[in-house]
């Protein structure tokens, strides 16, 4: 698992978001984590710090593990 800035497909706006990557498949940050915000940058979780950011990684892992493949 990995923490990545992207940008999602199909949309007009030309943000980067944070996400948290495992063999191809992403789980955007903002779904996991956010201060009021609607988007969440990569540098927003970094700043918030690692406890945060081990939270927003074990929340990612129980997604990733209930979705399908």
């Amino acid at each position: 698992m990995q923490l990545v800035s992207y940008r999602p497909h199909g949309r007009t706006d030309e943000s980067w978001r944070a996400g948290v990557e495992h063999a191809g498949r992403v789980v955007d940050v903002a779904s996991l984590w956010n201060d009021g915000r609607s988007e969440t940058t990569t540098r927003q979780l970094l700043a918030a710090g690692s406890a945060t950011s081990n939270r927003v990684f074990t929340q990612a892992r129980e997604q990733l593990d209930a979705a399908p493949d």
